[in-house]
């Protein structure tokens, strides 16, 4: 009875001192060492060890783990089991749809995004539209990896990190961009040209260019050639023959390169090029100067002009004919019997550009002329100073409907400086502005020094300051969504949906 009353009295120590006779002041003092006892007689214990204490409680404890100083245990293995914690997903290494949308793939038992899984491979195999990894994320296209953009979508836009369609034709490299579907051309058909190279012995190839466009125009025109599209690199200088013509049914991009390259015709009462019949042409940073006839004749094709230059020559600058034309950062300057003439189906596209100083008194209009059905649209451009004896600035004849928005439109003579029933004319500096339309700030060619500088060959830079104050067009034009971002010189436009601005092809430099 009385060994009974020590057991449930006193501490184990004491207790297993008293009850067995040990002596009470010897007690075992090695380091990290536990001591075992009887697991249905302990009512607590605890176990010391290097930098870890584990404390256990109760009287069916069937056993007690240590772990020595420095030594680690994986127990990822075992989790589930010992702890009844389940896994986040279970498809090792793929996709699953346990896993959020942000962090979609399983590895090792976690939904990790595809910088933990498998980077650009695990993004292929989740959406092959979006195969590269970029900061955790599955995207089409990053800077670095610009070339997983192909087809009609070509481009990496890097603020989205998407595949777009190309706009211009330095986005495409050694080839022209297709401004049609946004595709680039093939580069196994491209062609050089260069006035200075060896004519004996050009194939057209980078090494052995043609001298003149006349030989490039005519290989593309062979019947196995015809339908491919070709790109056209031109060094620059000036090139004369007597027709340039491109063929018909055919595809050709003409590109500028090392400066401008200036074309005109050599034969009296001959275009400085003229396009064939159903043909598409492209052209960059082309010059049509000097020719006795018109700069650009384009009849029953396609055109589309960035860059390009038609001046001094003695008929129209550009003249189409059942054609649909598209001009972006055109100059148009000094033709004498005007600017830009177009005639029958088809529609005349004018952006960020400068139609100036065409025309003559004698002349019957001076900057562009719309008839026979042709749609004109107008954006973004400067047509100013311009003279004619009916029309200055812009005349429609029986025209399709059209539109003039956010441009300046200021004749040389003040009236009458536009004829144009069917164009809509908005949102723009122009002769009579009150009657044009809405939106509209009046003026007339004795405001021109007031609001522009000095015309530098043919370009009217916008002052931002009329006397010390803002110029008082500085909020005429209205920019909205898919105009320009940019002016005729690439600076920034305040390209935000329905935000006012400078009317015509420049705004001030920043």
């Amino acid at each position: 009875m009385l060994r009974t009353i020590c057991t449930l009295s006193l501490p184990l120590a004491l207790l297993l001192t008293a009850c067995t006779g040990d002596d009470i002041g010897a007690t075992d003092t090695q380091t990290g060492t536990a001591t075992d006892s009887d697991p249905t007689t302990s009512t607590s214990s605890t176990t010391t060890t290097s930098g870890a204490t584990t404390t256990t409680a109760g009287t069916t404890m069937s056993s007690t783990s240590s772990t020595s100083a420095g030594t680690e245990t994986d127990t990822a293995a075992t989790t589930s089991t010992t702890t009844g914690v389940e896994p986040e997903c279970t498809k090792e290494g793929e996709a699953d749809d346990a896993c959020a949308a942000e962090v979609p793939f399983c590895q090792d038992g976690k939904c990790v995004d595809c910088s933990g899984a498998g980077g650009d491979a695990s993004c292929s195999a989740l959406d092959p539209n979006a195969g590269v990894c970029a900061e955790g994320s599955c995207v089409q296209c990053t800077m670095e990896n610009a070339g997983a953009c192909v087809g009609t979508s070509p481009v990496c836009d890097t603020e989205s990190s998407s595949c777009v369609k190309c706009t211009e034709h330095v986005q495409c490299g050694d080839v022209a961009c297709n401004l049609v579907d946004g595709s680039c051309f093939a580069i196994d058909y491209v062609l050089y040209v260069d006035k200075t190279a060896d004519c004996a012995n050009g194939t057209g190839a980078v090494d052995a260019p043609f001298c003149t466009l006349v030989e490039a125009f005519a290989k593309i025109g062979e019947p196995d050639n015809l339908a491919a599209a070709w790109t056209v690199r031109v060094q620059a200088g000036t090139y004369s023959a007597p027709v340039h013509q491109t063929p018909d049914n055919s595809t050709i991009a003409v590109l500028s390169q090392g400066g401008p390259t200036i074309i005109r015709s050599s034969e009296n009462a001959a275009p400085g090029l003229t396009t064939g019949q159903s043909s598409v042409l492209f052209m960059r940073g082309l010059v049509f100067s000097l020719s006795s006839s018109s700069g650009l004749k384009c009849s029953g094709a396609t055109i589309f002009g960035d860059d390009v230059q038609a001046r001094t020559n003695e008929d129209y600058g550009i003249e189409t004919v059942d054609c649909d034309s598209h001009l972006r950062r055109a100059l148009i300057s000094q033709n004498q019997e005007g600017g830009i003439a177009s005639y029958g189906a088809g529609s005349t596209n004018i952006v960020n550009s400068y139609v100036t100083a065409n025309g003559t008194a004698l002349s019957e209009f001076g900057g562009i002329r719309s008839a026979q059905g042709n749609a004109l649209n107008v954006l973004y451009s400067s047509v100013i100073s311009n003279d004619g004896d009916v029309v200055a600035s812009i005349q429609c004849v029986d025209a399709s409907p059209g539109e003039v928005r956010n441009s300046v439109v200021i004749g040389r003579t003040n009236m009458p400086s536009v004829a144009c029933d069917n164009a809509v004319i908005s949102g723009s500096v122009v002769d009579d502005g009150e009657d044009q339309g809405d939106g509209n700030y009046p003026a007339n060619s004795n405001d021109l020094k007031s609001l522009f500088e000095n015309a530098v060959g043919g370009i009217y830079r916008v002052k931002a300051l009329v006397d010390d104050l803002p110029s008082p067009i500085a909020e005429v034009a209205i920019w909205l969504t898919g105009d320009p971002k940019t002016d005729y010189d690439g600076h920034a436009r305040a390209a935000v949906d329905s935000m006012p601005g400078f009317p015509g092809a420049d705004v001030p430099a920043p």
